[in-house]
């Protein structure tokens, strides 16, 4: 399991049982060349824009679904399964893959950054509370439709150029 450090053993038919029975329907058929051409046109379209060897590595060949598979979650009742999603090797896999590389650059050198839940522990000892104060985290799954995107490039490419690789190690 995940957490846990220990291995379950289910029978393969309750495995898949639990999956039958949940939100998931199954496609009528696969999608994946199409979503594999549909990117592929995308990058014809900006061929002339794209560094040479980023056209050979971004766009996806021979592709693969998305694998769904169920982590069991021994520490609850009933044995529920927490679905996971492995995208590796996806049509989209390689291009959802390379800003990360980019934004990887900046990893520890802002000023914002905290490293674990210790870490922020000891940057709040330093903080002294005045009157009212509230300590809130985002949701992502909900607030990521209503992130300001202009905001966001404007800052991280100001990021980029106070604390990224003084020379683009991408292609």
């Amino acid at each position: 399991t995940d957490k846990c450090s220990c291995t379950v053993v289910l029978d393969e038919s309750e495995y898949k049982l639990i999956f039958v029975f949940t939100d998931f329907n199954a496609l009528p058929s696969d999608p994946t060349t199409a979503v594999e051409r549909k990117v592929q046109n995308i990058f014809s379209k900006h061929e002339a824009t794209l560094r040479t060897g980023l056209k050979h590595i971004l766009p996806p060949y021979h592709s693969k679904p998305p694998h769904l598979y169920g982590l069991p979650q021994i520490q609850k009742p009933d044995l529920p399964l927490e679905s996971t999603v492995s995208c590796t090797g996806t049509p989209c896999y390689n291009l959802a893959k390379f800003p990360h590389q980019i934004l990887y650059s900046t990893v520890g050198k802002t000023e914002t950054w905290v490293e674990s839940s210790q870490h922020f522990s000891q940057l709040l000892k330093s903080v002294k509370f005045q009157g009212l104060n509230v300590i809130g985290t985002l949701d992502f799954v909900k607030v990521f439709t209503k992130v300001p995107v202009e905001e966001i490039l404007a800052e991280g490419s100001c990021t980029l150029e106070d604390t990224g690789p003084k020379k683009r190690p991408f292609y």
